[in-house]
């Protein structure tokens, strides 16, 4: 079996196709209407709203009863009936008042967004603690290490003069034992 596409295109039917036609056909054939879908909440609120609408008019038409109408010519009252009343209020399609939907959302999403920036504001604030106490650490850190740089430093200057001090008194030393042996030899010397 042939099957012409939306685009126009002639194709071959498959098993499924075939089924799908067939349920489609005795479905139009038999005025087949699905499963009725839920009403809707705006639907149902309109309903509410008509109701209650109707329902204080026709108290709201008991009370007043009576519409004067006064003219300057004739000075009459003209009385209207109840029924009246009730079918021209009736007759008008009232729209329930909109009600703001998004309201309450706005003030969700707003104190959702309100609570977002305050914590992201309170984390801000973390991190810059955190960086401050980084950056102390760290200054602590390089005065630590230019006092560990001076007293090496000064080390460096200690050794150095105790090791000129060891030098100057190894020479002192040496001069006197020179001298020594130079009187040792002069005195062998003399003694010979």
């Amino acid at each position: 079996m042939k099957l012409i596409f939306r685009s126009g295109i002639e194709g071959m039917c498959s098993e499924k196709d075939n089924l799908l036609h067939e349920v489609s056909s005795l479905c139009r054939e038999f005025n087949f209407v699905g499963t009725p879908k839920k009403t809707s909440k705006e639907t149902q609120l309109l309903e509410l709203g008509k109701e209650a609408r109707t329902k204080y008019a026709i108290t709201f038409s008991d009370d007043n009863t009576e519409n004067e109408i006064i003219t300057e010519e004739l000075m009459c009252v003209d009385v209207q009936n109840e029924e009246e009343v009730g079918d021209i209020i009736n007759d008008h399609n009232y729209v329930p008042s909109r009600q703001r939907k998004r309201e309450p959302l706005r003030k969700n999403a707003l104190s959702y967004l309100t609570e977002k920036a305050q914590r992201e504001s309170q984390i801000k604030l973390k991190e810059l603690d955190l960086e401050e106490r980084k950056i102390a650490l760290q200054e602590r850190q390089m005065n630590l290490q230019k006092q560990k740089l001076q007293m090496d430093k000064e080390k460096l200057a200690l050794e150095i003069e105790e090791r000129r001090e060891k030098l100057e008194l190894q020479k002192q030393q040496l001069q006197i034992v020179v001298k020594d042996k130079e009187k040792e030899t002069l005195i062998n010397i003399v003694v010979k």
